[in-house]
């Protein structure tokens, strides 16, 4: 068996003759990789849900993208940032060791190499020349590990726009040298206090800053989410990767593809733009996310009973039987169940 990876992306060749068209997941859902059209569907997902103050800014943004996409010039003029600052392409690294250990051969596409660190330039190079396109003199952005923020807040300062960051105050102590980078590049970065105070609520709050400057301002959306035309946008500005990784992988492998491309998914912007440049060849494309850990219950030194009343739990009330400690050193491992 051989396998390549594509950066969380591992692609896969059997020793046995590799499929001659497309996986059948990708063929039987051809709008999944297409133009979602006005409505913004793919298939029974996507659409517009927006305040009425936003509509006439996504319907603008759509308009303009359709034509900078179909424009050469600004195709060109991206494709010039993308090698000129960003550091496109972006090589494929063998991983010798690693398919040693697995008895397959896999191949590293490292977009953690790219300007800022990651493929997040990708979107947000392709955003700030949209927004200096149609008029926009400032980009808002919400960040989780902050480097959707470092990227937006760097094509902010080289175009010359103004950038304000949402990002949530548990994440902001989590990623101090992050908020640093932002601030060091000019970008405000406001602290987000409500809710859970992480990327959720970093989200909530952008858009509504976005509501009230609409005029001025371009919400750059780093993942493939939010009304259309952002999920489409961001995966064409990132299709970069899947369209290197599959001329990089042609050559390495003297003309032939991929079996598998696998993508790590969190927000979807990686994966989304890898998948993009396989879509149309025999690779299948899983994808990986973290599973959620389920902790056993009830924990082995409790009995049956009700969860509420173990002093295991959230609760301080006894549990007939229980013999977990109740101490007031122990309590905050204990808690932890």
């Amino acid at each position: 068996m051989v396998e390549r990876l594509q950066h969380a992306a591992v692609a896969a060749v059997p020793d046995v003759a590799p499929a001659s068209a497309p996986d059948a997941a990708v063929t039987s859902r051809p709008w999944a990789m297409g133009d979602p059209g006005p409505r913004g569907r793919f298939g029974s997902f996507g659409g517009r849900f927006v305040p009425e103050a936003l509509v006439p800014a996504c319907e603008q943004l759509e308009a303009a993208f359709r034509a900078a996409w179909a424009d050469a010039g600004f195709r060109a003029g991206l494709a010039g940032l993308q090698r000129s600052y960003a550091g496109r392409p972006t090589p494929v690294t063998e991983a010798t060791r690693l398919s040693e250990a697995l008895g397959v051969r896999v191949l590293l596409k490292r977009e953690d190499l790219a300007h800022t660190g990651s493929h997040k330039i990708n979107n947000a190079l392709g955003q700030g020349l949209l927004a200096q396109r149609i008029g926009k003199t400032a980009l808002v952005a919400e960040t989780g590990a902050g480097q959707h923020g470092v990227a937006t807040a760097t094509v902010a300062a080289h175009l010359g726009l103004g950038c304000t960051v949402y990002m949530g105050a548990k994440d902001i102590a989590r990623q101090e040298l992050n908020v640093f980078r932002m601030e060091l590049l000019g970008a405000a970065v406001v602290p987000v206090t409500s809710g859970a105070r992480t990327l959720k609520d970093a989200t909530s709050e952008a858009l509504r800053h976005w509501v009230t400057t609409v005029d001025s301002t371009h919400y750059c959306i780093g993942s493939v989410l939010g009304p259309h035309p952002y999920p489409w946008l961001v995966r064409e500005f990132q299709r970069v990767i899947g369209d290197e990784a599959r001329a990089q992988c042609a050559e390495l492998l003297s003309g032939a593809g991929p079996d598998v491309v696998v993508a790590c998914v969190g927000g979807g912007s990686n994966a989304a733009g890898t998948f993009a440049g396989f879509v149309a060849t025999p690779a299948r494309p899983p994808s990986t996310t973290p599973r959620p850990t389920r902790r056993p219950w009830p924990p082995p030194s409790c009995a049956p009973g009700p969860r509420a009343s173990c002093p295991r739990s959230s609760q301080l009330t006894p549990w007939p039987g229980c013999t977990a400690p109740r101490t007031p050193e122990t309590w905050p491992a204990a808690r932890r169940c």
